[in-house]
């Protein structure tokens, strides 16, 4: 409980095949999560003269509980980010993939430490399982203990050969885990630093940074029953193998976008949400470091329009 409580305070930045799958706490009675969106970008153009671009980007992810009520139960989730690239740009691919599945179960406790483990396999690449150098692994062991009523340490090794800086490499994390008060609660460590706060049951707002290139931020305001209005701000990098870079060099996508939006949940287990937005600072880059990168193309900044459904059962 521990364990689950300290990242489920740092849950937004994390996917579900990574450390989320193991310690994101489950409803007592639910079996399945899982949610997918759809984001249409407008007609734009890169940096090169007189080429258009239009991106489309869909995405999934969810997660399974093999035993649904049993705390410890193994669970199964994945990951899917599909991205399509409408251009002549000789530079580009037609489509960008990434996809991975993982399992995850507690392993044990000692001396009021929690620990749990889980392993996963993914693909990231500009065909569907087209380019050997697109395969790669993750793993994730996490300890924890909770040091008082209000705050709880973890520490966790994870591994992730898609990550887009040192993905050779596991790297070792420590966060500390806090409450001010009942409406307010925090992360602070590394690689994830998070406050959220919940006034009251009709407003909540949760900002996220995951080192080193994630940041979210999101208000949620619900004005009447079943309804909320909410906005957000996301910047994030994907990373992906193509045929056409050299050596063990990536391609990177970078995307900085504002929404606003209406979320409707007409029953607990469903929720849909529509919304526009405008995304800016999009840039594709190549190497084998996000931090040490090669600007490859700039693409417009664009508005675009996005939809989505969250189902939990």
């Amino acid at each position: 409980p521990a364990l689950a409580a300290l990242f489920a305070l740092a849950a937004p930045a994390l996917a579900q095949t990574g450390p989320q799958l193991l310690l994101k706490p489950w409803p007592k009675e639910q079996a399945v999560e899982a949610a997918a969106s759809a984001t249409f970008l407008d007609d734009g153009h890169t940096d090169a003269p007189g080429i258009d671009a239009r991106l489309s980007l869909y995405e999934s992810s969810g997660r399974l509980r093999i035993l649904p009520g049993n705390r410890v139960s193994p669970r199964l989730g994945y990951d899917f980010t599909l991205i399509d690239i409408h251009s002549s740009d000789p530079r580009l691919p037609d489509q960008l993939w990434d996809q991975s599945v993982a399992i995850g179960a507690a392993i044990g406790q000692f001396d009021g430490w929690v620990a749990g483990l889980s392993l996963g396999v993914g693909y990231s690449g500009d065909t569907p399982f087209g380019n050997e150098n697109g395969f790669y692994g993750k793993a994730t062991l996490g300890i924890g203990k909770e040091l008082s009523k209000n705050s709880i340490l973890g520490i966790v090794i994870d591994y992730d050969g898609n990550r887009s800086i040192f993905p050779d490499i596991p790297l070792i994390g420590v966060q500390y885990a806090f409450q001010l008060d009942p409406k307010v609660r925090l992360v602070v460590g590394f690689p994830v630093n998070s406050v959220t706060w919940t006034p009251d049951e009709t407003f909540e707002l949760t900002a996220t940074y995951s080192i080193p290139d994630n940041f979210g931020a999101k208000a949620a305001w619900r004005f009447i029953p079943h309804l909320w209005l909410y906005g957000e701000f996301d910047s994030f990098a994907k990373t992906f193998h193509i045929d056409s870079l050299p050596g063990n060099d990536r391609l990177f996508f970078n995307q900085n976008r504002v929404e606003l939006g209406l979320r409707y949940q007409p029953i607990d287990t469903l929720t849909a949400f529509a919304g526009v937005g405008y995304a800016f600072g999009q840039e594709f880059s190549t190497g084998w470091n996000s931090s040490n990168s090669d600007t490859l193309t700039d693409l417009s900044d664009e508005p675009y329009l996005r939809a989505g459904l969250q189902f939990n059962y």
